[in-house]
């Protein structure tokens, strides 16, 4: 793919979470490779743009979503407002972190992480399953490094029961969309500047920490419109952090 082709031109996407961390990077990119983007943050900056450190786009719209208290729902009437009826692409970055042992991680905290990291989803995709275009809708959601191996974690322990939820309901999803042609993945970060970023970079054997150019190398696979025979798969972005 020529470097700066728009291989999402008149795309419509979807980020939920969109308007920081990883969610951002994932806004940015669809922009820049062409399509029209709704994005949800926590709380909607008042200038949209600028808040992600781009150009003004009236492809771009935000909205407040602060799951669960603000409802998935809620911002549907919105998002199709500015998308039309149809969605090509959903995108879906919520999910806080707990670093905590699982002796100090109480049962709030556990159904807090459960909720909006594996139920947000749940909810996303009851919500816009039924827009995803046939043959070419696309949905990408965000585990961590590692999720798929259920073994015990000293920390992080609650984080990781929710992205190993969050799998099983990607891989349920992929399996119910692939009769419309709609691939349904999951990208599994490793430390990415500013995000769990709570061990040494030694411990990654590339050497560093991921940047947003190792993470839209997953996005251009993920979403190009010949990638509909990939899916529910967790493709690791990690530099090697797990093997």
């Amino acid at each position: 793919m020529a470097n700066g082709e728009k291989y999402l031109r008149g795309a419509s996407a979807l980020v939920l979470g969109g308007t920081g961390g990883l969610g951002a990077i994932c806004t940015r990119h669809l922009l820049a490779h062409g399509a029209t983007v709704f994005a949800t943050g926590r709380s909607e900056p008042a200038d949209p743009a600028a808040h992600l450190g781009i150009a003004p786009d009236e492809r771009l719209r935000t909205a407040r979503l602060d799951y669960p208290a603000d409802s998935i729902d809620e911002v549907a009437t919105l998002a199709r407002e500015h998308l039309g009826e149809t969605l090509d692409i959903l995108v879906h970055c919520i999910g806080p972190v707990v670093a905590k042992s699982i002796n100090d991680t109480n049962g709030k905290e556990l159904a807090d992480l459960l909720r909006a990291n594996a139920i947000s989803f749940q909810d996303a995709m009851r919500a816009f399953a039924p827009s995803l275009t046939d043959d070419r809708g696309r949905v990408v959601t965000f585990t961590v490094a590692g999720a798929d191996a259920l073994v015990s974690r000293s920390m992080l322990p609650g984080y990781f029961a929710a992205k190993s939820a969050l799998l099983s309901l990607v891989r349920s999803w992929a399996k119910v969309l692939a009769p419309r042609g709609i691939a349904v993945n999951a990208i599994a970060p490793g430390i990415f500047g500013g995000e769990l970023d709570i061990e040494a970079e030694e411990r990654v054997p590339a050497g560093r920490v991921g940047e947003a150019r190792d993470l839209e190398q997953a996005l251009k696979l993920l979403l190009s419109p010949e990638s509909g025979y990939i899916t529910g798969n967790n493709i690791s972005v990690s530099g090697g952090y797990t093997v």
